[in-house]
């Protein structure tokens, strides 16, 4: 995990290296209070160089005294620190050690100076004669727990590492003599993501001396059979960790299906597109892609749902019937009607399962493997665009090949046997009863979501609250569930006037959806225009809580949302910060999880307001989560992830964060 430890103390080097916590910022002394955590070091109280002359011999006659003039004895010296440091009642607390830290015995059990020393010398055996002088120190221990006041400076963040270390195995590729590059056999290699359109593992090797570089000079990947690799530890072969298989909800339905184990935060798979569908519906350009696919790649797109019977992700903002799409392409109308027929199914099919990329600028593109991912309104996997990786492949003009791969990342624990699902739905809409989720994706992909969210009667119940009919003190709620209210979760009373609180709920939820459709649609969004006004969507929520909705509730979390982004927009830091925090609690109770993107806005505004302490913690979870959701190989090598860490650094030396938020140091060039 993540830890703040101190460096640079001069007055205090013991504590180099202890974790600390955060407590407080101090603006008008430039100094963080810190507490420091774990077992604390002993305080050291003063030390004495031990003198050879101090060593008085026993036997006289054998080894001749060392004292070679007259100086203070050890006692008077020791008794001269106890004075002044005031020890005389607390002689038994004292503990002595050496210069190796080992423990010395001086004092008796009773705290008085061992006999041999108050006369001025200690018993010697063998060779101790020749000992030469040493330091001892006089300790005592810690004091309780408080807290210490340090420089920015003497802070140190480290970051926690578990994701890195959870993607790097090693692995010994193990080709035979009959392979393409026998050199490799016995070598060494790090283990890549699997390849769902190769059906192979990509190995980075340990050296790049018997097989292709990248233009950087470092080890091309190759990509490896499942048996061609074996695990450095144990030795044995791996499998193809995914496989598609007969789904239990569709007869004719297909599901990808999980043969190992995975970790949250594990790159499951990678995918490369298969077709590109330009946004300007480039009808010839779609239509060649698919005849030059492979008979088993295009068998696999013809099995592919078609959806509804408009197009709505290739057209941003509106829906395209086929009517409207036969004007709009001249090459449509120019195809015979059983031509037609083939090139609406086809585009109908990458509008209902493509996916957009990060560095695609316009249009979706067909993942094969990813297409056939099933959706969950619980969804157990993610997918995200890897970064672009200088490769030894190059274009004519000298521009990186990019193959726009896409990553399936695992988001919670994964066991074999489990089905991996994914979301078709955005994080906004998955905050929504069961009801509204399935009116959008039965309009929007043409069938019923059949997850187990979908199918408990119980899920809704987290989404839709009222409060407590039982009167103003009991701070529970009631549950809605259909067209009934559960008893209170705090005073156990049965609510009452039912049909009311439902009634009323559906008039301010109508209300809401109209108010977004008109000012916060996507496509008003995509035009750019400025957040409306703040007075309806405060009108919105105090009409709810009036009617008896709870502050919990999905609608007015959400509207609230809303309106902190517009104080966000007014720089009113705590009013945001209010607003903000009920759909974060909303998204964790319902989801298990929260949106990343509104956890870094809530630490914005903590910063503004100079909650330090308590912005650091928001910003390092928000690291972990862009981590874990990252799905390079090197999951901390990415711009979000570098823009996270100058804001915890800018936290660390005192909220060095600019109005735009942007980190206390420039980003490394």
């Amino acid at each position: 995990m993540s830890k703040i430890s101190l460096c640079g103390l001069e007055s205090k080097p013991k504590l180099n290296g202890k974790e600390v916590s955060l407590v407080k910022y101090h603006d008008d002394r430039g100094r963080w209070e810190v507490e420091l955590l774990g077992s604390l070091p002993m305080v050291d109280i003063f030390t004495i160089d031990w003198n050879d002359d101090w060593y008085e011999p026993l036997d006289e006659d054998k080894y001749p005294s060392l004292r070679k003039e007259k100086g203070p004895t050890f006692k008077e010296i020791l008794d001269g620190k106890i004075e002044k440091f005031k020890l005389a009642d607390t002689l038994l607390e004292l503990k002595v050690v050496d210069c190796n830290g080992r423990r010395v015995c001086v004092f008796d059990a009773d705290g008085k100076l061992l006999e041999e020393l108050a006369g001025g010398h200690i018993p010697r055996q063998g060779n101790d004669v020749n000992q030469k002088s040493f330091p001892i120190t006089f300790q005592k221990d810690p004091p309780d727990r408080g807290t210490l006041a340090v420089r920015p400076s003497n802070l140190k963040f480290r970051e926690d590492d578990s994701v890195e270390k959870l993607r790097l195995r090693k692995v010994e590729m193990a080709v035979g003599a009959n392979h393409a590059k026998p050199a490799l056999d016995g070598q060494f290699g790090e283990l890549g993501p699997f390849q769902a359109s190769a059906h192979r593992w990509e190995v980075r090797p340990d050296s790049g001396s018997l097989w292709d570089v990248k233009v950087d000079g470092s080890p091309a990947p190759v990509l490896m059979k499942s048996t061609e690799v074996c695990d450095e530890s144990t030795g044995t072969a791996l499998i193809d960790p995914v496989k598609f298989a007969a789904w239990e909800h569709h007869q004719d339905g297909q599901a990808l299906f999980a043969t190992v184990d995975f970790a949250k935060g594990q790159v499951i798979l990678e995918d490369e597109p298969s077709l590109f569908a330009p946004s300007d519906l480039d009808l010839m350009r779609l239509w060649h892609q698919s005849k030059q696919m492979a008979p088993e790649k295009n068998d696999i797109l013809q099995s592919l749902c078609k959806g509804s019977d408009v197009l709505t992700k290739l057209c941003p903002g509106q829906e395209l019937t086929r009517k409207a799409f036969l004007t709009a392409s001249d090459d449509f109308q120019e195809l015979k009607p059983n031509q037609q027929d083939l090139a609406w199914d086809l585009f109908r099919r990458v509008d209902h399962n493509g996916f957009s990329h990060s560095r695609v600028k316009g249009g979706h593109l067909l993942y094969l493997a990813l297409a056939r991912v099933n959706h969950s309104c619980k969804p157990n996997s993610i997918t995200a665009d890897p970064k672009l990786e200088v490769d030894s492949k190059r274009n004519g003009n000298g521009m990186t090949h990019d193959t726009f791969k896409k990553a399936l990342i695992a988001q919670v624990p994964i066991h074999a046997g489990d089905e991996i699902t994914i979301s078709y739905l955005s994080d906004d809409e998955l905050l929504e009863p069961t009801e509204r989720r399935q009116r959008t994706i039965r309009d929007r992909w043409g069938f019923t979501c059949v997850c187990d969210r979908c199918r408990s009667e119980e899920s809704d119940a987290l989404l839709r609250t009222f409060c407590c009919t039982g009167g103003a003190p009991c701070k529970g709620t009631h549950g809605g569930s259909g067209t009934s209210l559960s008893a209170c979760s705090v005073c156990g009373v049965v609510a009452s006037q039912v049909e009311t609180r439902l009634s009323d709920e559906k008039m301010h939820v109508d209300a809401y959806l109209d108010f977004m459709k008109n000012n916060l649609s996507d496509r008003i969004l995509l035009q750019g225009k400025a957040l409306p006004s703040l007075d309806p969507l405060v009108g919105i929520v105090e009409a709810a809580a009036m009617s008896g909705l709870a502050q919990s509730h999905w609608l007015v979390s959400k509207a609230r949302f809303w309106i902190s982004l517009i104080y966000e927009q007014d720089l009113r830091s705590g009013l945001t910060f209010e607003h903000l925090q009920p759909v974060l609690e909303l998204e964790e109770r319902v989801l298990g999880k929260q949106n990343s993107g509104r956890v870094e806005l809530l630490a914005d505004q903590l910063v503004n307001s100079r909650s330090l302490a308590e912005a650091f913690g928001y910003y390092v979870s928000v690291l972990q989560a862009v981590k874990l959701a990252s799905p390079n190989q090197r999951p901390g090598d990415s711009d979000q992830c570098n823009r996270i860490r100058q804001k915890i650094r800018g936290v660390l030396d005192g909220g060095k964060l600019g109005k735009a938020g942007q980190g206390g140091y420039p980003a490394a060039k």
